[in-house]
């Protein structure tokens, strides 16, 4: 049986973790659609990307693992249970930041919020690493998006607004504590 090769959305790490950050996390909506968007046009199935997208600490693991196993089966070096590893991390970081009340009192409450963000994007990481990976094994031609489309300029004009917001209400906070202080 021949494996579908499916072309995955291929960015750069630094691409990935500093547009998701300054996005507050939208553009990894548009991330998760592009990489469902592939499987759909590999495989020719019925999937609906934009629902996973929309849904993605529900449907992580099954996208992690297909993309770890075939980085596996391509000579890469995988962990046993590292897709599902990322992805109870990917899913914890997203309840405990939904859940967490953003109006920092403290200083260790303000570097906890940016750290459950960084959290949060870090198991996004070794899978746009295997999907890299994936890409040039089965594509020898193939390189890295270097530039942003039109959509994710649009993404990352939204998310660099929120971001911008974010940073007015922490410098707000900062300053209260400063006061108090």
């Amino acid at each position: 049986m021949t494996q579908t090769k499916i072309e995955y959305y291929g960015i750069s790490l630094p691409r990935l973790f500093f547009s998701s950050f300054f996005s507050l996390g939208l553009y990894e909506l548009y991330w998760f659609y592009r990489q469902w968007l592939a499987v759909k046009k590999a495989q020719k199935s019925d999937i609906r990307p934009i629902l996973r997208s929309v849904l993605s600490p529900l449907f992580i693991f099954p996208l992690m693992f297909s993309v770890l196993r075939q980085a596996r089966r391509g000579g890469a070096k995988v962990f046993p249970g590292e897709a599902l590893l990322l992805s109870v991390i990917y899913l914890l970081s997203g309840i405990i930041t939904s859940l967490r009340d953003l109006e920092c009192t403290a200083w260790g409450e303000f570097v906890g919020i940016i750290v459950l963000y960084v959290i949060a994007i870090l198991p996004l990481l070794p899978l746009q690493a295997a999907v890299n990976f994936n890409n040039r094994q089965q594509f020898p031609n193939w390189r890295p998006a270097v530039h942003y489309n039109d959509a994710e300029k649009r993404f990352m004009k939204i998310g660099g607004l929120l971001f911008v917001l974010a940073c007015f209400g922490l410098a707000g906070c900062l300053y209260r504590m400063l006061l108090i202080w």
